[in-house]
């Protein structure tokens, strides 16, 4: 009909729901699998070290920048540069 709003994939607009903590993940690109496969484990992050927990919430923040929607760009963007003494 031509009123109907078409879906998100028509757009080339991918969702990912994979990610741990329900979907708010980007869609991780073939091509970048080997670098944040990580983050689609399960993991309990409250017995992880603040070193691996650290480097997990970079890792989420890059795939952000990197893949995300302009408004997780630049809220991922903004993070990690409001962040950037604590990260080290």
């Amino acid at each position: 009909s031509l009123g109907a709003t078409p879906a998100r994939n028509t757009y080339g607009v991918a969702v990912n729901n994979m990610g741990p903590e329900g979907g708010d993940l980007p869609f991780i690109k073939e091509e970048d699998y080997q670098y944040f496969s990580a983050l689609l484990e399960e993991v309990n992050e409250e017995e992880m070290t603040p070193e691996e927990a650290k480097e997990r919430k970079i890792m989420k923040l890059l795939l952000k920048i990197k893949n995300g929607t302009p408004p997780q760009r630049k809220a991922a963007l903004r993070q990690i540069t409001d962040k950037a003494r604590l990260f080290g």
